[in-house]
């Protein structure tokens, strides 16, 4: 992850929205949530779609899921589709190294589908987080029964 020089990440008061990081990376998972934390947001992380899954049910939903599209165990894609059938409300922001155009080429993302391209700075990380959060109804999240 890259810091831009010249442009700190500001404390904000809580937001009172919730995202989930779940990347397999520790270091990444921990700085990611710096930021998030850092900028009012309430944040928890897990290192692959089970762990994130094991949490929302014992948790409840977060408002955004940040996940990583691959992962041992269980990636980003998958994490979506379990999602979307238990929680169809919950924001889901995709992170990977590879490009958007490739990963929508290879068929591994749809077009409508948010990527976050690492490295990212905070800067950015902020925005697609902030502007998935403006998709997603505050606390909007109902489970199927």
């Amino acid at each position: 992850m890259i810091f831009p020089a010249g442009q700190p990440v500001t404390t904000e008061s809580k937001s009172g929205r919730s995202v989930l990081i779940v990347d397999d990376e520790p270091a990444l998972r921990a700085v990611a949530a710096r930021v998030l934390e850092l900028a009012g947001l309430t944040v928890t992380t897990a290192a692959n779609g089970f762990e994130a899954l094991e949490q929302i049910e014992r948790d409840g939903p977060p408002e955004l899921v940040l996940t990583d599209l691959r992962m041992p165990r269980m990636g980003g894609i998958e994490l979506k589709i379990m999602l979307n059938a238990r929680w169809p409300n919950v924001g889901v922001l995709f992170m990977s190294g590879y490009s958007a155009e490739y990963l929508r080429l290879d068929g591994t993302i749809e077009e409508c589908d948010l990527l976050l391209q690492k490295p990212y700075t905070a800067k950015t990380l902020l925005e697609h987080v902030r502007t998935v959060l403006a998709l997603t109804p505050p606390g909007g999240q109902s489970a199927v029964q």
